[in-house]
């Protein structure tokens, strides 16, 4: 089973045979979603189907021990696991609808017994020191790297975002020190973020190396995420630093709203920062936004405590 990224998707067999179900599957996600979301979801089912061929399974007639297989065959959070059940539950929904009964509406209603729960497997988000950060975004071997993971922690960006970065932006005249440049974010959202001259001018002096419509290119294509992913990896290898591209989001989160905080100095201001980073970071939910706020360390927050515990015992007889 192979995929192949037209629009939409097309999904093949080894004998260049093309499976009815899901390829009308993937036709009638690309009436209802944006291209970003159909791929996704191509990826998913691709991977699925190819799961069934090399255990020598026909989805068609998968049981329910099987389907608890391939749910164990994953890796990854209990989130992102949870994830691609539902992707599978859903192409199988539609199945249903095409006439192969559903081997998961069993298990989906009325209580979804394929999603796994909260535990030990998922990571909590724990954030690291600005020296360490540093060393982190100064080890990549590659400029071409350390500009993406520096606009990933100065602009906020996802990792898809830096990577469909198009020219444009480098023609647009800077006002007051800076840039206001569009982001196009998941659902074709569109925001607006800034960018001071100085990391302009980086950006535009790399992109003096590349052709094509995308900043970020190899041979004029657009690079991809897996490239990026990768080159992640290798720093974290060499530096022994554990960061990952969307870390870097929660870094920009965490470091920007305690600066909106002393900005708009406290208080009511604290949920004005909050606002203003939503916007920054292009969430329609502002409790999404507030998932992404972090303390820095333990010794961090140690050192907070006492600072405010001492100022606070000033005076008082115990």
């Amino acid at each position: 089973m192979r995929l192949i990224l037209d629009a939409p998707p097309i999904l093949m067999t080894d004998d260049c045979d093309s499976p009815i179900i899901p390829n009308r599957y993937l036709a009638w996600l690309h009436a209802k979603f944006s291209w970003r979301t159909v791929r996704s979801y191509a990826y998913t089912l691709c991977r699925y189907l190819r799961w069934c061929e090399k255990s020598g399974i026909d989805w068609t007639r998968i049981t329910q021990m099987e389907i608890y297989a391939f749910r164990g065959s994953l890796s990854g959070s209990n989130r992102s696991i949870n994830h691609v059940m539902d992707r599978v539950a859903g192409y199988h929904d539609f199945a249903a609808t095409q006439g192969v009964p559903s081997p998961y509406a069993a298990l989906v209603r009325p209580v979804n017994l394929l999603r796994l729960r909260k535990g030990s497997r998922v990571r909590p988000i724990r954030l690291i020191s600005m020296e360490r950060l540093a060393t982190y975004l100064s080890g990549f071997d590659k400029p071409r790297d350390r500009l993406m993971a520096a606009l990933m922690y100065f602009c906020g960006l996802r990792l898809s975002e830096v990577v469909n970065l198009r020219r444009e932006l480098l023609d647009i005249s800077p006002a007051d020190g800076h840039v206001c440049f569009p982001v196009r974010g998941k659902g074709r959202k569109v925001r607006h973020l800034a960018m001071s001259v100085e990391l302009r001018d980086k950006v535009l002096q790399f992109a003096k190396t590349t052709t094509g419509p995308h900043i970020f290119s190899i041979d004029g294509r657009r690079i991809s995420e897996s490239t990026v992913q990768k080159a992640f990896a290798r720093n974290r290898e060499r530096t022994k630093i554990e960061v990952n591209c969307h870390l870097l989001r929660h870094h920009y989160a965490s470091h920007r709203y305690q600066h909106l905080s002393r900005e708009l100095q406290g208080g009511a201001g604290l949920n004005s920062a909050l606002k203003v980073l939503q916007v920054e970071l292009g969430h329609s939910h502002i409790l999404t936004t507030g998932m992404y706020i972090h303390s820095m360390t333990a010794e961090t927050n140690g050192r907070s405590l006492r600072d405010w515990q001492n100022e606070k015992l000033r005076g008082v007889v115990l």
